[in-house]
């Protein structure tokens, strides 16, 4: 739950130990910080992706006599420079009724419109629109007396002279996105833009279906981006980009980890 990550709350699951300690209780999170994998990466002067399969760290081998609580769970994120970043999780439960949510933390509060909710931070800016699930409910958690609220309670830091700049990197603020109703399988599809206060609104997103895969269109600097992702089977996608000075892109996403080239390379 401290994390910008997917939750999975299974009624009286137990605690996760790997952190040492006494772990007093559960938020819907991770079991295990071993057993994800990532499937796929590359870095290249237009784009940079990323694959990750985490189902196997949500699993708690049946603790307490409960059945494992998560089928899938996987991320794919797509960034594309300098400020358009494109997230993708599919996330199927044991059980439709265990609830999920998706996070994203943010050091001062948003203001949600509809799907879209914005958060600033010194003299930047960032929107987030939820393009799935269509029913999306969000929510918002935090400010005084629920800065780091879990489990039903809010949980205490060490102050120890923290300014207020540094207790708000710790995310003192985080926005819930849940499924309208229950079902055993989720998409999360969500379009962030980072920029300066002067940006007034988000480029234009749309949500595409096509070739057996879900995704987004966005339109900037009279580019049009179509990044569509598999929402079965092995992690894949496909790239799309027209208009603009720049050549024409158009081709499958990796299904394997590439050598770092590119942008972060040089």
């Amino acid at each position: 739950v401290a994390h910008n990550c997917v939750l999975i709350h299974q009624p009286d699951e137990p605690p996760a130990n790997y952190w040492g300690g006494t772990v007093r209780a559960n938020h819907g999170g991770q079991h295990d910080r071993l057993g994800s994998e990532v499937t796929a990466f590359e870095t290249n002067d237009d784009f940079v992706y990323a694959a990750g399969d985490g189902t196997k760290t949500y699993l708690h081998g049946g603790g307490n006599g409960l059945p494992e609580k998560a089928k899938e769970v996987t991320r794919q994120i797509i960034f594309l420079p300098p400020s358009h970043f494109i997230v993708f999780d599919r996330v199927e439960t044991t059980d439709p009724d265990y609830k999920k949510e998706w996070l994203l933390h943010t050091a001062h509060e948003p203001h949600i419109d509809g799907k879209t909710f914005r958060a600033e931070h010194r003299q930047g800016r960032m929107f987030c629109r939820t393009l799935l699930p269509e029913d999306a409910v969000i929510e918002l958690v935090g400010g005084p007396g629920k800065e780091f609220w879990a489990a039903g309670r809010n949980w205490d830091i060490v102050d120890d002279g923290l300014t207020d700049e540094e207790r708000a990197m710790m995310g003192q603020w985080r926005v819930e996105v849940s499924p309208g109703a229950a079902r055993a399988k989720d998409i999360f599809l969500h379009v962030i833009q980072t920029g300066t206060q002067t940006m007034e609104h988000m480029s234009h997103v749309e949500l595409v279906e096509k070739d057996a895969g879900m995704g987004a269109r966005l339109v900037r600097d009279g580019e049009t981006w179509e990044v569509t992702f598999r929402v079965d089977g092995p992690l894949g996608g496909h790239i799309r980009r027209a208009g603009g000075p720049r050549p024409a892109l158009d081709r499958a996403l990796t299904q394997s980890v590439q050598p770092q080239t590119g942008i972060w390379a040089r």
